[in-house]
């Protein structure tokens, strides 16, 4: 990442689970993950949503925070309800966070599929910009 950013190039890295991330994961507001549109999603005709078992949601996010390294960009955090828990009075979620400075949008829009129907970021890697 910092051979990325001296280049002056864009990057999307997957994360691990860390207490970090966790943290960082957990202070996302209920009201800021939105629907993601999967393949085979269908719309609520009462609210125009698409009902999906996946949402997306981002927040500020500072990795390395404790080295000289440290660098703030977008944490986009995709989660999917865990089918292996689908009779539960609330949701268990198993989350997907990736950290980019990418401007590219992280709307349900933008979170593009591939044929297993999991869902991508937009410019997953590093490229120049």
């Amino acid at each position: 990442m910092r051979a990325a950013l001296r280049a002056g190039a864009k990057f999307s890295l997957v994360l691990t689970h860390n207490p970090a991330v966790t943290r960082a994961i957990e202070v996302i507001a209920a009201d800021a993950w939105t629907p993601v549109k999967y393949p085979g999603a269908v719309r609520d005709p009462d609210t125009g949503d698409w009902t999906s078992d996946a949402e997306v949601a981002e927040i500020s996010y500072t990795a390395f925070a404790s080295t000289k390294h440290k660098t703030t960009a977008r944490l986009i955090v995709r989660r999917v309800k865990d089918a292996r828990y689908s009779d539960g009075l609330f949701p268990l979620w198993r989350y997907h966070p990736f950290f980019t400075n990418s401007d590219e949008p992280a709307s349900p829009t933008s979170i593009n599929t591939c044929p297993t129907d999991h869902a991508i970021p937009p410019g997953l890697g590093v490229h120049s910009s």
